[in-house]
């Protein structure tokens, strides 16, 4: 199954922390894309909230999305957040499953596609950057169509390593 991933972090080394992410991800199977890392608004957070560093991960795995869900939640505790407070609240990661396929789950433990995608210019535009013609399930509407129908102020650029050196 395709996954479509998002991962992000504003605290601490965050790109270190999306690395991090990623690496872990790779474990469950073979990654297929991986875009670009932006620099976003921390949106819903307030302006004391440090910006996030964002990006989308495409992985092929046979997991199936409950025991992944699992596992992600249990990596996100081990590098430090707070399951129970960390909503809208600065977090040294957080890894969302945006799309499971074309599965549409609905249940008080998962929720596949994503409820927020089309509001969030942080997700699209990674996702357009390496997925645009990707069709969202339920809408029935392209990754390209919903960037480009979004009114947002989010603040989403480019993120430029400096000398960083990748995990």
């Amino acid at each position: 199954m395709k996954y479509i991933f998002s991962l992000g972090s504003n605290i601490g080394d965050r790109y270190k922390f999306i690395r991090s992410g990623v690496e872990f991800l790779s474990g469950f199977g073979t990654i297929i894309s991986e875009s670009l890392i932006y620099e976003t608004s921390p949106v819903g957070m307030g302006d004391h909230a440090s910006p996030f560093l964002n990006s989308i991960l495409v992985l092929e795995s046979g997991i199936k999305p409950d025991d992944m869900l699992r596992s992600i939640k249990q990596f996100e505790q081990n590098t430090g957040r707070d399951p129970a407070n960390s909503h809208l609240q600065p977090r040294e990661i957080d890894i969302d499953i945006l799309f499971a396929g074309d599965l549409i789950i609905n249940t008080s433990i998962i929720t596949i596609p994503h409820t927020e995608i089309e509001n969030r210019k942080f997700v699209l535009e990674p996702m357009n950057e390496i997925i645009p013609d990707f069709t969202h399930p339920v809408s029935g509407i392209s990754i390209r169509e919903l960037l480009n129908n979004l009114v947002s102020d989010e603040k989403v650029s480019l993120y430029k390593l400096q000398d960083k050196k990748t995990i």
